[in-house]
């Protein structure tokens, strides 16, 4: 396993190929990577930053405490070299009972399962590591990809509201997942 600056470490989560693990600034050009690219970020809830922004952003996860009510967070997900090949982005609401994930993957990465599988070994660890009740997933209607994730990942169709993004009106899709029963 090559490390590619990443610490080792900072490992939480390993998949049969995969590595979920906090964010590092050495992740800088490959997070850059992906997260510069238009047709990722179009329906995503952050914006293409520079390098300084983003360097910041990585400086700030790196040590984030995990699963805070109210708070945000970005998990990397890393192939198995340890290359930063996108991130999960974690919300724990105010409560403590809901988490909302998001997700991006590099374009080189689509079409392998690869966001199934990690998103699917971090709800696992979820349900063990915290009290939330439901996780959810929300996405621009316009996005079947994502729509199709979350329905793979067992998450129903809860509720199409209507939002605006960059001034225009779209419909957002939220997706839920209620903890198993035990």
């Amino acid at each position: 396993m090559r490390s590619h600056g990443a610490d080792v470490s900072a490992i939480l989560l390993q998949t049969p190929r995969l590595y979920l693990r906090r964010l590092s600034t050495a992740d800088l050009e490959d997070f850059q990577h992906y997260r510069t690219n238009p047709t990722l970020a179009r329906y995503q809830g952050w914006s293409v930053t520079d390098d300084a922004a983003a360097l910041e952003f990585l400086r700030e996860h790196q040590h984030i405490e995990l699963f805070q009510p109210g708070s945000w967070h970005q998990l990397g997900i890393a192939d198995a070299d340890m290359r930063l090949i996108g991130d999960i982005g974690v919300h724990l609401d105010a409560t403590g009972r809901t988490i909302e994930l998001g997700v991006t993957l590099s374009h080189d990465h689509h079409g392998r399962g690869l966001a199934s599988e990690a998103l699917g070994a971090l709800i696992g660890w979820l349900w063990e590591t915290t009290a939330a009740d439901v996780i959810e997933g929300i996405t621009d209607a316009r996005n079947k990809p994502s729509a199709r994730l979350l329905e793979r990942l067992g998450m129903t169709l809860e509720t199409t509201e209507e939002s605006t993004c960059d001034g225009k009106v779209i419909h957002e899709l939220t997706f839920r997942l209620r903890r198993p029963v035990a």
